[in-house]
C-alpha cells in the first residue's frame, strides 16, 4: 500500500484558500519509539490514555501508518486489535480510526452505509464526492473484487 497521504486537492478550501494543517510532521519522528511508548501505555493493569492521545493525536496520517506498521513488525500484533481490547466507548472508536489510513476509514464508512435495509446515500456522496482519482484507486485496492468482476462492498480488513 502506498503512503497514506491525501492528494493536494484536499489542501485547499472550496474558495481556494490554502488550509493550514494543525498537525505537522514531527521532527525526530521514530515509529519504533512511538510503537514502544504505545505498548507501555497499554501494558499491565489500566491504560495510560493520555500517552495514547499524546502519540496518536499529534502525528500525521503518514506517521500513524508508520507506527502501525512498526507495532506489527515489533510485537507481532495489530495495533487496532490491541487498541480495541484496551479501550472502550468513543475513545476506542477514535483511536482505532486514527490508526487506519484515510482510505480504510472511507472503505469502512462505505461498507456501513450499505449494510442492512436501505442505503445511506448521504454517506456515499460525502465519501465518493470528496475523493480524488488517486483516492478511488486506493479504495479499489481495499475493497475486494466480487466473482463477477465488479467491486462488491464487503467488510474491509484493515
Amino acid at each position: 500500500m502506498t503512503t497514506p497521504l491525501r492528494s493536494l486537492i484536499h489542501c485547499y478550501s472550496p474558495t481556494g484558500e490554502r488550509y493550514k494543517p494543525t498537525i505537522r510532521p514531527t521532527s525526530g519522528f521514530s515509529a519504533n519509539a512511538d510503537s514502544e511508548h504505545l505498548r507501555q501505555a497499554m501494558r499491565g493493569l489500566g491504560t495510560d490514555e493520555k500517552a495514547i492521545i499524546a502519540i496518536l493525536g499529534r502525528r500525521t496520517s503518514a506517521e500513524r501508518f508508520a507506527i502501525r506498521e512498526a507495532y506489527k513488525a515489533t510485537f507481532d500484533k495489530k495495533l487496532e486489535d490491541v487498541l480495541s481490547s484496551e479501550l472502550s466507548g468513543k475513545f476506542k472508536t477514535l483511536a482505532k480510526k486514527l490508526s487506519m489510513t484515510p482510505w480504510e476509514v472511507m472503505a469502512k464508512a462505505l461498507y456501513k452505509a450499505m449494510q442492512g435495509p436501505g442505503t445511506k446515500e448521504r454517506v456515499l456522496i460525502e465519501v465518493l464526492a470528496t475523493c480524488s482519482n488517486d483516492d478511488i484507486v486506493e479504495l479499489k485496492k481495499i475493497l475486494p473484487a466480487s466473482p463477477g468482476g465488479g467491486r462488491q462492498i464487503q467488510r474491509p480488513n484493515p
